[in-house]
């Protein structure tokens, strides 16, 4: 049992080593200047519609786009405003005789480098029309950035075409414009007056030349224009690819979209139904922007659903940019074709939405496969005006959001995405750990997805509005939990200690909202301690939770208990050294630390010698005393001596000398501690063995004499 909970301990630690998400709101990130109502009295009108004080509320619609307005590096914002509820249309208003009855007005929101994006009122973007596509891009290679603003309709109703204005040849579907960059304003030029039903389009330098082109779908046709600097015109190109397409599919074009890929090239994606035929059928094409060939790439039929009474409905491809992908979900190492559609049902959910709903379509091997990827819920409502196919935790998958959040009468569909989850598109909801945003009285928030930060970082964040009150805004964006915390780190790196003894552990590094948790052995201490002590082994590793929920690991440590070691045991060797048993000792001299720390010693001082030794950091007792004399050898002259060792001894001494005229000497032995002689043996002639087992152990005085009694000396020495 004790094996599984630890198994399941480093299995936890092991999930903390994953990358963690966490989803962050920062309020405001759509910020209007402090005099913004005075501009817009100055410039728009005075009539208040709202009960509020002008500037304080703003309406908005879908349109917005992202781009390096001023190159500085970092991606700026276009959002439209709806500013014309501010000009009173009343008989006695002059303006009521425009041409239009849309005015539209686009504000470029400056990326602040702190997360927030500031309105410029001097390029705020003012056309008439039903806006609808938008992008940045430099169209006369002046090095300003311009920006480009298709129409999808100008005026339908004669009643509102005062002919003193109205100056196009078409009153449904023209003009759009751009809006060229003059370094304090912008100068307004038609882009097209005729053709300009536009709703999907993108800017790209397609020769490289510095100024950029706009490539538009018009009512199921491929336009390109490009910007004449000599006569200030717009004027189109590769008009021929429209009659390729209109060869092989005639009037049977039902959608139409495309996505921008590498090499100069786009890829259509087009759906049409074949004369005789009841199934609708998508093609991909390969549109080369250079040579202007087109190449079928795939072929397959479109995403239909069958009602209950039989009839076939399709799935619209969505209008806009970006609702078209092409990735591998399935790691197959080819790509699928994701794309965004909305289906119309024949009844309407019970809400204030209409009754188109569905979202996700999935082609797999030129076959519609989307249940195989998407459980297919016919309730699904946010795509109903599009969506995005980012990625939106840069885990280089991307997640599926719709166009709108919102809240139905259940409250069951805010802030949500779907997300590959074992190879399934699964639903899930953004969890914030810092903020709950609150219901507008409409139940419904616009949802904006893109790389909202630097233009050259693949990470994506969301950024959502009040489509009645622009000024209400929030962005939604996700951290890497493992970019922002630190690892727990112990205050000592010491990791023993011994028995008897406990070590204290302390985390050193613990900020304001973490929460500790301890993990060792199969136990765990999740009281949210600093420090623990610990008196036996066992390994640990500590958690940390941060005040934004990420998690981290501290490293694994193995505490260790060691026993303590034996005291050494001295001897003495032929050498006269003392030596100890074992290594790492610290000797003693009556009592006192000395410098020498070897395994042997040999002193040049007698006296009462002892050790102990360190083994692991741990300490043992002192050893027995050794009492060491160094006395063991008289000089009687130069080349006379008188030697008795060993000393100390056990049961032997050996008795050498070298005294002129004297072949033998005399020994006795003496108690120091009784004063009494306990031996004795005369004569002994040099290199003697003198055993003296049977004395007790203690001190003992050892007088060597002559016969004539002319040599007298005398040894101290100690019995082991």
């Amino acid at each position: 049992m004790k094996r599984v909970i630890f198994a399941l301990v480093i299995l936890l630690q092991l999930n903390f080593a994953k990358a963690q998400t966490k989803w962050l709101i920062k309020d405001s990130v759509l910020r209007f200047p402090s005099n913004f109502g005075s501009w817009i009295q100055r410039n728009i009108g005075t009539y208040n519609p709202f009960n509020e004080k002008i500037g304080t509320k703003v309406s908005s619609f879908q349109l917005k786009s992202v781009g390096d307005f001023n190159e500085d590096g970092f991606n700026d914002l276009c959002l439209e405003m709806d500013l014309n509820v501010f000009r009173w249309n009343g008989v006695t208003n002059i303006d009521k005789f425009r041409d239009s009855s849309s005015d539209y007005y686009r504000g470029i929101f400056i990326n602040q480098k702190n997360g927030t994006f500031l309105l410029d009122t001097n390029y705020i973007i003012h056309g008439r029309g039903r806006p609808w596509e938008g992008h940045f891009g430099d169209f006369n290679g002046d090095g300003l950035i311009d920006y480009y603003s298709a129409c999808i309709g100008y005026e339908s109703n004669p009643l509102y075409r005062d002919t003193l204005y109205y100056r196009y040849p078409r009153y449904d579907n023209s003009p759009s414009h751009v809006f060229i960059n003059n370094g304090k304003t912008f100068d307004k030029v038609d882009l097209d007056t005729v053709n300009m039903l536009n709703f999907n389009s993108d800017v790209i330098d397609i020769n490289n030349d510095g100024k950029d082109e706009i490539i538009a779908i018009n009512s199921a046709k491929f336009f390109l224009y490009e910007y004449d600097n000599k006569t200030k015109v717009f004027n189109s190109r590769l008009s021929n690819i429209n009659d390729i397409i209109s060869k092989k599919y005639g009037n049977n074009i039902k959608f139409i979209n495309f996505k921008e890929r590498p090499n100069n090239s786009i890829l259509l994606t087009l759906s049409y139904n074949t004369p005789g035929s009841d199934k609708w059928m998508i093609d991909i094409l390969k549109v080369n922007l250079i040579d202007s060939t087109v190449t079928s790439i795939n072929s397959f039929y479109h995403p239909f659903y069958t009602f209950p009474d039989g009839t076939i409905q399709y799935a619209e491809i969505a209008d806009k940019k970006g609702i078209l992908k092409f990735e591998d979900i399935n790691n197959d190492q080819k790509d699928e074709l994701i794309f965004i559609g909305a289906i119309t049902f024949k009844t309407a959910l019970p809400t204030f939405q209409s009754n188109q709903r569905m979202g996700i379509n999935i082609i797999e091997n030129n076959q519609l496969n989307t249940s195989k990827f998407w459980n297919i819920d016919t309730t699904e409502i946010g795509f109903r005006v599009g969506g995005y196919i980012i990625d939106l935790d840069n885990d280089k998958k991307s997640e599926i959001i719709s166009e709108e959040w919102i809240l139905d009468s259940a409250k069951k569909y805010f802030n949500y995405y779907y997300s590959l989850d074992s190879g399934i598109y699964k639903r899930k909801y953004i969890q914030t750990v810092n903020k709950i945003i609150p219901q507008n009285i409409y139940n419904k928030y616009q949802v904006w997805a893109d790389n909202f930060s630097q233009t050259n970082n693949s990470s994506s964040q969301v950024i959502i509005y009040n489509p009645d009150n622009l000024l209400t805004n929030y962005m939604y964006y996700t951290i890497n939990c493992n970019d922002i915390i630190v690892k727990p780190i112990f205050s000592s790196s010491k990791y023993s200690f011994c028995s008897g003894d406990s070590l204290k552990l302390t985390v050193s590094n613990v900020n304001k909202g973490d929460t500790l948790k301890w993990f060792y052995g199969t136990k765990s201490d999740l009281s949210n301690v600093t420090s623990k002590t610990f008196n036996d082994s066992t390994k640990l590793f500590v958690t940390r939770t941060d005040s934004l929920g990420c998690v981290i690991s501290s490293d694994t440590v193995s505490l260790v208990k060691f026993a303590i070691p034996s005291a050494p045991v001295l001897s003495r060797d032929t050498a006269n050294n003392i030596v100890a048993n074992i290594n790492g000792i610290t000797w003693y001299k009556d009592g006192t630390p000395i410098t020498d720390t070897t395994q042997k010693i040999k002193p040049t001082t007698g006296g009462s010698y002892t050790a102990k030794t360190t083994q692991n950091g741990c300490v043992s007792a002192l050893s027995s005393p050794y009492y060491y004399l160094v006395t063991d050898i008289i000089n009687l002259s130069a080349d006379e001596y008188i030697k008795l060792a060993p000393n100390p001894f056990i049961n032997q001494l050996n008795f050498d000398f070298v005294v002129k005229g004297y072949q033998m000497l005399n020994i006795e032995v003496f108690n120091v501690a009784t004063g009494s002689k306990v031996a004795s043996q005369p004569n002994l002639n040099a290199g003697s063995k003198i055993n003296l087992g049977q004395l007790t152990v203690g001190t003992y005085i050892i007088r060597v004499t002559s016969n004539d009694n002319k040599i007298v000396q005398q040894f101290k020495v100690l019995k082991m």
